[in-house]
């Protein structure tokens, strides 16, 4: 007798790509880049995506964590790398994943925060904008 393949629920949350005003996505980019360097990183790093889709904030450590409010962090392994993805919660169904990177030591990149938090500015900023627009109308 053969299982059958189960059929993955629909996720309770949204995860979106942040991309700026000129259509530029750090998080894009490096999902782009994992799947020509090491696709089974990237498996890894789709797998965890969806959890946060499936468990929101319930997802905890290690797996999920604050690191400077607003901005969380997503944390897989796979060999001897680390997969980091930097999100916030944007609504109760909505999260935006900002930055991410891939790493053989524990520190995290100096420059991927502060990034994250200007994208957060920046698409608190733009939501806002399309708020006053609509307002207008």
């Amino acid at each position: 007798m053969t299982d059958k393949p189960q059929k993955r629920e629909r996720p309770r949350f949204e995860v979106r790509f942040y991309t700026d005003e000129k259509g530029y996505s750090q998080i894009r980019d490096w999902f782009l880049n994992l799947r020509e360097s090491n696709p089974k990183a990237l498996v890894k790093a789709k797998q965890i995506v969806w959890r946060l889709g499936q468990e929101g904030l319930d997802l905890r450590r290690p797996e999920a964590d604050v690191v400077d409010s607003p901005i969380r962090e997503l944390r897989t392994q796979y060999a001897n790398l680390t997969l980091r993805i930097y999100y916030w919660h944007q609504d109760d169904t909505l999260f935006i994943a900002a930055a991410a990177e891939t790493k053989k030591q524990s520190r995290v990149d100096p420059k991927l925060i502060p990034y994250a938090k200007m994208c957060f500015d920046d698409f608190q900023r733009r939501l806002q904008e399309q708020e006053d627009e609509t307002e207008r109308l």
